[in-house]
C-alpha cells in the first residue's frame, strides 16, 4: 500500500565548476561536452554566482561550464531531473556527454 506522497530527494550541484569562455563557437565541433576532454586549461568558478562580479564580468557570449558528481545508488534507476535555478539566456545541457535538451 502506498501513501500517495512522494519523497523528493535533492542533490546540490553547488560548488566550485569548471568553465571556459567560447567566444570563437568553436566549443560544440570541438566536443567540449565529452567527459573524456581535458579542462586543464578552464578556469574555476563557484557556483551559484553572479559572474557579472567575477572575471568574467560583463562578457556577452557563450561560456562553457562543467562539474562532475556522483548519483547515490539509491536513485540508480529511477527518474531523475536536472534543475538550473537560474541560466542567463540559453543553455544547452549534456551529461556523460549525451545531449539532454536546452532551455530559452
Amino acid at each position: 500500500m502506498t501513501t500517495g506522497k512522494e519523497t523528493r530527494m535533492t542533490l546540490n550541484l553547488g560548488g566550485i565548476w569548471s568553465y571556459k569562455l567560447d567566444s570563437e563557437g568553436v566549443g560544440t565541433g570541438q566536443k567540449w561536452f565529452s567527459p573524456q576532454l581535458s579542462r586543464a586549461d578552464w578556469k574555476p568558478m563557484k557556483i551559484p554566482t553572479n559572474w557579472h562580479l567575477t572575471e568574467v564580468g560583463d562578457y556577452d557570449g557563450t561560456i562553457w561550464f562543467a562539474t562532475s558528481f556522483t548519483v547515490p545508488h539509491a536513485w540508480r534507476g529511477k527518474r531523475l531531473f536536472l534543475h538550473f535555478g537560474a541560466v542567463d539566456y540559453i543553455a544547452y545541457v549534456w551529461l556523460n556527454g549525451l545531449y539532454l535538451g536546452n532551455h530559452e
